[in-house]
Formats: structure tokens, sequence, C-alpha cells
């Protein structure tokens, strides 16, 4: 039967593979989405700062038809927000999830139920369909924890249902992170592969590259750009308890003693803003499909939203192409490649070795913010501000006030001095400036000439060699790597920062 079973499975894999054109949402780009309350008021969702959002939970009512309406007033104004966005040149994907954790017992009934007759399996297939037409939704998201291991070939055949009531709308399913660690067959079956577009990996508080690992190796051997990584907007407590949201786990003490940046408040451990940053750049650098964020309720809303500092990380280049072979690239050019960004000097034939700090056609380059009252910052962040380039030498308390860095020497460390441009003034050579977010060193005497053009007269001037992945490095070694700077903490060869967590870690002071 099982053997029969995955043959028909695989038969369905290739006419899907005849079938048209998966929709442009499920082309390859790294997306940050968070799940929400699908009650959650439509005007309170920040939609500049997502590329998806999951609606969480519309459920079955009953043990065969499946929900009591298909018609959503509120989700519909949610879905015309989101729209909008595209004329903002961001296009948000809007899907729903049916099932959820914490021991739904009732939800898990019904699908059991569902899953185990042809006849339900349809009609249900049929009315989540019909909930996306008429909401205008691009697919569903199954959050099923979990089925019986009894009723995997069950769950296969829903998942089959719904892939051909739904077409080529999207259909993701979440799934744990102990791959690796346990043996997840009892909850997931290979024959459900063919009809799932992605996976959220609930890693939430656990390791992040444990999270993964167990999925891209034998016997799931999944793509990685088919995963999401899941980002905790909650804590958990040390005792064992119920775990609270992000926004409320931060006035558990005094604000003196709250390090957002930081992963403890009182009993309490989460994914601060450090870590949700790094987390993000874990899930880029491993080529993911994404992270998605448990929930947006338990976020905050202003300059510690755990939400926007994931944003902000995974949108920091998308205004630079990423290096391709055999593409050439004119002088003046800022490309990605291999987590650092580079300079074009000069343009050369697309045959030219790729950018790296021994090909002289390449500068190492990086974009820095101005400081501003309305960020938030963390130890080992960097800024400009009045000509001068600082680092934050320490995480910033709840209760401290937001000063300047030449307002307060006890949190900014002065690093080098880059005067802000001025096209009427004559520099000499050495003299560093600051233009259009990036630091420039004149190469000779030179006026007028614009630092990102004038390419025989500036250079970009960084302070921390690009990590490169045929070196060696010993403790103590920094480099670049993400728009970060990492320190070694053992000697190592070609181990990616923010995946080698045990030999570098972020620089914070």
């Amino acid at each position: 039967m099982t053997s029969a079973f995955t043959f028909v499975a695989f038969i369905f894999f290739l006419l899907l593979q005849g079938a048209p054109a998966l929709s442009a949402d499920k082309e390859y780009k790294f997306r940050v989405s968070v799940y929400a309350n699908v009650n959650t008021p439509p005007q309170s969702i920040p939609y500049e700062r997502i590329d998806g959002l999951v609606l969480a939970f519309i459920n079955p009512v009953d043990d065969c038809r499946g929900f009591s309406e298909t018609n959503f007033p509120r989700v519909q104004e949610i879905v015309r927000r989101a729209r909008a966005q595209e004329a903002n040149g961001r296009k948000i994907t809007v899907t729903f999830a049916i099932g959820g954790g914490d021991g739904n017992e009732i939800t898990n009934q019904h699908l059991e139920s569902i899953a185990s007759r042809e006849q339900c399996r349809r009609q249900f297939a049929g009315e989540v369909a019909e909930i996306l037409a008429k909401n205008d939704l691009n697919g569903v998201n199954i959050d099923w924890e979990f089925p019986k291991s009894s009723s995997l070939q069950n769950y296969t055949l829903l998942l089959k249902a719904m892939r051909e009531s739904i077409g080529t709308k999207i259909l993701s399913i979440a799934i744990y992170d102990d791959s690796g660690k346990a043996d997840a067959s009892g909850r997931l079956t290979r024959d459900v592969f063919p009809f799932v577009d992605y996976y959220m990996v609930m890693a939430y508080l656990g390791p992040r590259n444990d999270a993964i690992r167990g999925w891209i190796n034998p016997p799931w051997n999944l793509p990685k750009s088919k995963l999401r990584l899941g980002l905790a907007f909650f804590g958990n407590p040390d005792n064992g308890g119920p775990g609270i949201g992000y926004n409320q786990l931060l006035g558990f003490v005094p604000p003196a003693q709250v390090d957002p940046c930081g992963d403890r408040v009182g009993i309490f451990k989460f994914n601060g803003l450090r870590s949700t940053r790094e987390l993000t750049r874990f899930a880029m650098t491993e080529k993911l499909s994404g992270i998605t964020a448990w929930e947006l309720g338990q976020d905050r809303t202003d300059s510690i939203s755990l939400l926007n500092a994931a944003s902000e990380t995974s949108r920091m280049w998308e205004n630079f192409e990423e290096w391709q072979s055999g593409t050439t690239y004119s002088a003046g050019t800022v490309i990605r490649n291999r987590g650092n960004l580079w300079l074009v000097k000069s343009s050369a034939p697309s045959t030219q070795p790729e950018p790296g700090l021994a090909n002289s056609a390449f500068k190492q380059i990086e974009v820095m913010k101005e400081w501003s009252a309305q960020n938030y910052y963390c130890g080992g962040n960097e800024v400009w501000f009045a000509d001068t380039v600082y680092r934050a030498v320490q995480d910033r308390m709840l209760s401290m006030t937001n000063l300047s860095p030449t307002a307060d020497l006890s949190f900014w460390k002065k690093l080098y001095t880059a005067s802000l441009y001025d096209n009427s003034k004559t520099y000499r050579k050495g003299e560093r400036v600051f233009f259009n977010s990036s630091v420039y060193v004149a190469n000779k005497t030179t006026q007028g000439q614009s630092p990102a053009k004038a390419l025989a007269s500036w250079s970009p001037f960084v302070d921390t060699e690009a990590f490169d992945f045929g070196k060696s490095y010993s403790p103590g070694a920094m480099v670049r790597y993400m728009g970060n700077k990492y320190i070694s903490t053992k000697s190592s060869l070609g181990l990616n920062p923010v995946v080698a967590t045990d030999s570098w870690e972020p620089l914070r002071k």
C-alpha cells in the first residue's frame, strides 16, 4: 500500500512539473514574514516591514465539512492594505493558517477526522480554496501539531487534495526543529514533499544550526531554499513555565535591568535585538527562503521592535545586485559577493575572477548609517555622526537616555574622522569623507570630484577587512561579514562567522 501510494504521489509530482508556471510569489526571494492573529486590526500591521503575513488561525468547526464561514471582511481589509504596498515596490503575500500548537486538541481531532475520509478531504480542500478566492489570499499554511504517526498517510492525502484544489497558490507547513536530534519520521513523511512549497521550521529559541541541519541532510534532504527559519517574539522561563511575549517580559523587571539587545530578562530567555539580527543573517547566508516570526502581537512597536530588527537586516543590501560570473559590470558599480560589498574599480571582461581582497578590479566598500535619536543601538553598532565614525561599546539599558555620540562618551567610542563631503572643498591625499552612506579616502589632491565616480581620486575606506573563506584566522582576529564585525574566539579556516558560532562572535565593544 505504501509503495503504491508513493508511486501515485510521484506521478502527481510529475504532473505538477507540467502545470502552469508557479506564481511570482514562489520565486526565490528572501522574505521576512510574521504570524498575526486573524483578528488583528488591519491598521495596526506594519506592512512596510514585511514581505509575508500569515493570519492565524481559521480552523475547521466540525469533523468533515470544515469551516463555519468562508468570507472574512477583516481579512479582506488586511489584504487590501497589503496590496497597496505594491505602489511602493513591495509585494506582500498574505496567507492564512490552519491548526496551532499549545494543545489545540479540538482542532487536532477535527483534522484527524477530515483527513481520514476522502469525501471530507475533498470538501475541506474545496472550502480552503473558497476562502483563498473570496478573500484574495495567496495561500494557506498548515500548522497541524501534529498528525498521529498512524495518520501520516491521511495527512499526505489531505495535502494532496488541498494542492489539487488550490492549484499554484502557496501551500506551506510548519515543522519542528528536532529532525537532527530525534527521529522526526513520526511527525512527517517524505510523501508530502511534492505538494508543499515551503516549510516553516519552528526553531524559535533553539540553536540555529540544529534547526535546519537534520532537514537538509538524509533522510529528508530538503532544499535550503524551501526552509524558513522560525523566530521567537517571546521568551521562556528557566522553570519550564509558560512563555510570555517579548513586549510583556521587558516589563518584568525595572527598566535599569532590561537589556533589549541581550537574551535574558530575569528568569526568561529570549532572542533580543542582537540575536534576532544574527538569526536573520544566518538565514540569509544559508540561502534559506526567509524567516517567519511568531507572532506580531507579542512584539514591540517602537525602536526595539524585533520585527524591525529582522526587516532592516534583511534589506540592508537589497539595492545592490549579487555578483554573477560571466557578467560585465561598469566601473563604479557596487555589488554583493560572499557576505560583503565590493566597488568595481575598472570595467573588466566578464571572465574576471570573483570579487575579493586579492582582486585589484574590486575594492571592499561598506554602507554606514548616520546616528539617529529614533534608533536603538546595541554594543558593536557603528554610526557616522558630526564628521566622525563611532562604535557603541556597550548595550544600552532600557532606562538609559539615547544621547548622541558626542554627548555620551561612556557609551560611544570614536574610531576615526570622516568629514561630510563638500563638493567645493579641496581634499588632500589621505583625507577621509562621508558620502552617500560610505566612507572614502582621497588617493591624491582632488576637488569637485564625486567619491563614488572619480575612482582614480577616491577609494572606499574600511577599517576591517572582509572575511575570506580561504584564509586561516587566529583567536582575536576581526573581520567584516554581512554588514557586521566579528571577532575570532579560536583558530579556524573557512568557517562562516554567522554560522560558526563556536569560532566567531559579533563584536560588542
